[in-house]
């Protein structure tokens, strides 16, 4: 019969001549190093020092478990720029997950919670032929599974940066993170698809800008306006099916939209994404149900050019 033993210490049921003996048995996890030790010893003391300028260092290093995505040193060199995004205290509260997620349990479209409150940590898995690149949201993965005595840590390309100081979806996102998208956010409430967008989850949204919508002419914005069936459907056109971010997407790709139509994906020599030729101004914002791309282009599928003319 198998008897489940206490992990500390073990009596031995065979006792001669009336004396036991106590075993010691050593744990596993007392040879391994605290969350931020490890960060230490990995030469990720920039992420080290942000952790400790936030104050949090002393959480991550006591309790647990936890999961930090600790960027490389230099990642802290080429911050993204996202207007009106928060400070780095709530950034890096943002790379640590609660529960202890090894690279095993990655998945596409895996959430996890982080400890920035209202938050959660997007993973995504990307397959290209043989290839599959894993992000965090948004940023790429380098290295994983690398194991504290109350976590783990993976380790990233570049900062999470698109935290802004209050959780939103793609549409809620757009108040803080895109003051150019006022014109789309009136067509998202005039067409009654806020909700739709709010709520559906996983999806990304194309978001054109206001001198995108201005390039159409005051006359079809106008019949927009009027034709709620047709608005409907070009703001679907702006709705892929689960979460693109830049760096899982590759020359060629088509993404399904919520209208049914599909868009084509594009980049540049220097990564900068197009999708059916509307070039990304803003990319990769982080969203509660998604991701948010600024384009500089409405997307108007060749069935509702055939619309409007007829």
């Amino acid at each position: 019969m198998l008897l489940c033993l206490p992990p500390i210490l073990l009596l031995v049921a065979l006792m001669p001549q009336g004396r036991g003996f106590v075993i010691e048995v050593s744990d596993p996890t007392d040879t391994q190093p605290d969350l931020v030790q490890l960060a230490q010893s990995l030469n990720l003391t920039t992420c080290v020092e942000h952790l400790k300028a936030a104050g949090i260092d002393k959480t991550v290093n006591h309790e647990g478990p936890f999961t930090i995505f600790c960027p490389i040193n230099d990642a802290f060199d080429r911050q993204a720029d996202y207007p009106g995004s928060a400070g780095m205290k709530e950034k890096m509260l943002q790379h640590i997950g609660k529960g202890k997620v090894t690279s095993n349990m990655f998945e596409n479209e895996l959430t996890l919670k982080s400890l920035l409150p209202g938050r959660k940590i997007r993973v995504n898995v990307y397959t290209a032929g043989p290839f599959s690149t894993e992000t965090v949201n948004g940023q790429a993965v380098l290295e994983s599974d690398h194991l504290a005595r109350n976590g783990v840590i993976h380790i990233l390309y570049s900062v999470m940066d698109s935290v802004y100081p209050r959780p939103g979806t793609v549409v809620g996102e757009l108040y803080q993170c895109c003051t150019g998208t006022t014109q789309l956010l009136s067509f998202v409430h005039l067409s009654g698809l806020y909700e739709v967008m709010d709520q559906t989850e996983p999806i990304t949204l194309l978001a054109p800008s206001d001198a995108a919508w201005a390039k159409l002419g005051s006359a079809f914005l106008n019949h927009l306006d009027k034709n709620i069936p047709l608005l409907r459907q070009v703001l679907l056109s702006h709705v892929l099916q689960g979460t693109w971010y830049t760096v899982g997407l590759s020359r060629g790709d088509t993404i399904k939209t919520l209208a049914g139509s599909k868009v084509s994906v594009t980049k540049d020599k220097n990564g900068t994404v197009s999708y059916s030729g509307a070039v990304t101004s803003l990319a990769d914002v982080a969203a509660g149900n998604g991701a948010i791309h600024i384009i500089e282009e409405v997307l108007l599928p060749k069935e509702i050019f055939k619309r409007w003319n007829a």
